[in-house]
């Protein structure tokens, strides 16, 4: 009995020392290969769990329509206003972080008006200092300020066609809003359709090589992904075949020059690498009269009209909008999560534009903008989504109201910078 016990306990150091080394081997082997194992996602993409854990989508809604409603005291003349979307302001990086940090920013606390606003209001801003990390507040920063300029580029498109082309043909929607991380997909490699940045990206097409990148976008995957698969070491066409959303081929919807046009923007973005709060900020379009207000050393230029300026067309629009549509979409009500009274949200639309994915108000257009669908419809159609407006028995526009509409939309639907409307109605 001794004798087999002696035995064992000569064995036990060597299980131990052998256990020790194959955990080291597989911490080493990780170590190594942790960028090929595990998903690589941006700050954004970090921020927007953050988001989501720290409850802000409780009360701002997971979009840019308004969120929760939001009751003041019966003494208020507005008894359910709504908390506003975090998408909303074009805010600087300072006071992102001072509204997740502080719960409002050091201007707001100054001004007497808002404050008194702010106090009439059930729900107020929370200060999140205590609760989340300074990487947090950063990440979460980052994810505001890249949904601001996903609103801000709905009202001025960038002047970059290669980004155009990406956003027409829906290249954000897997990749991320300016390729800064993709949506979830089972049974492809990673488990995650990767953006247009970093390791993950460069390991798919062979550290951005423009033939890849063709090959990519008109067949929908490269022959080296097929033949070597990713970074050379796995089976490319095994996980091609297996995960659920695969990347579509684009060859007979885009010309040579349109692809060449992606391929540039996309290798613009691969070498900004994953973007922070204030490199999305900078990335904002040159036409955002907002940003180069706030940013005057950006040199941009301002496509709308001067603040106060205001042309004939956009007064008379003005009018319209004030007399018959603000009761229903202005400041104190949106019917369908839609407002009409400042330039964001009303070329953004509400919550029947966001279904159908169409701008309410297309700049230029005025055939493709939904306001004018609406306004000219006779009947409504739910199956279309088309809805008379005004609705009910609420005076319907005239011919000549409906042709000054479109006058204004065709000439570019100029919107004075920061000019708000207020409803002429009663609202009840």
């Amino acid at each position: 009995m001794q004798t087999k016990r002696k035995r064992e306990l000569k064995w036990f150091p060597l299980a131990v020392g052998a256990g020790l080394v194959l955990a080291a081997a597989g911490l080493l082997v990780t170590v190594l290969f942790s960028e090929e194992i595990f998903p690589e996602y941006s700050p954004a993409h970090r921020g927007l769990q953050v988001a989501r854990e720290s409850g802000c989508f409780s009360c701002h809604g997971e979009g840019p329509q308004q969120g929760s409603p939001n009751p003041t005291p019966k003494s208020s003349p507005v008894r359910f206003s709504a908390v506003p979307s975090m998408f909303d302001e074009r805010l600087t990086v300072e006071e992102l972080l001072q509204w997740i940090a502080d719960g409002i920013p050091e201007e707001k606390a100054q001004s007497g008006s808002f404050m008194a606003s702010r106090e009439a209001n059930t729900l107020r801003m929370p200060a999140f200092a205590d609760q989340l990390s300074a990487p947090e507040i950063a990440d979460l920063s980052s994810y505001l300020a890249l949904m601001q300029y996903r609103v801000s580029v709905a009202t001025n498109p960038s002047p970059s066609k290669g980004e155009q082309l990406a956003r027409q043909y829906a290249c954000f929607s897997c990749h991320g809003e300016l390729g800064q991380g993709g949506i979830h997909n089972p049974g492809s490699l990673k488990g995650y359709i990767p953006g247009f940045f970093g390791t993950d990206f460069r390991a798919l097409t062979r550290n951005g090589d423009r033939q890849d990148l063709h090959q990519w976008i008109e067949n929908g995957v490269s022959d080296f992904f097929i033949n070597q698969g990713f970074a050379g070491f796995y089976p490319g066409q095994f996980f091609n075949e297996r995960q659920a959303i695969k990347m579509p081929a684009y060859k007979d919807l885009l010309t040579d020059t349109d692809v060449t046009l992606i391929v540039d923007y996309l290798l613009e973005l691969l070498e900004a690498g994953p973007l922070t709060a204030e490199a999305i900020l900078e990335y904002r379009p040159l036409a955002s009269s907002t940003h180069a207000a706030r940013n005057p050393e950006s040199g941009a230029s301002d496509t709308t009209e001067s603040p106060g300026v205001q042309g004939p067309l956009f007064a008379e629009a003005t009018q319209i909008l004030e007399n018959h549509c603000l009761k229903c979409h202005g400041p104190e009500k949106q019917r369908s999560g839609y407002r009409l009274d400042y330039l964001e949200a009303a070329f953004k639309g509400g919550e029947i534009a966001q279904f159908v994915e169409q701008a309410a108000i297309e700049p230029g257009d005025s055939i493709r903008s939904l306001l004018i669908r609406f306004i000219e419809a006779e009947e409504e159609d739910p199956m279309e989504e088309i809805y008379p407006m005004p609705p009910g028995d609420n005076p319907r526009l005239s011919l000549e109201q409906i042709e000054t509409f479109k006058d204004w939309i065709d000439a570019g639907a100029q919107w004075p910078s920061g000019r708000k409307l207020n409803p002429t109605q009663k609202i009840e």
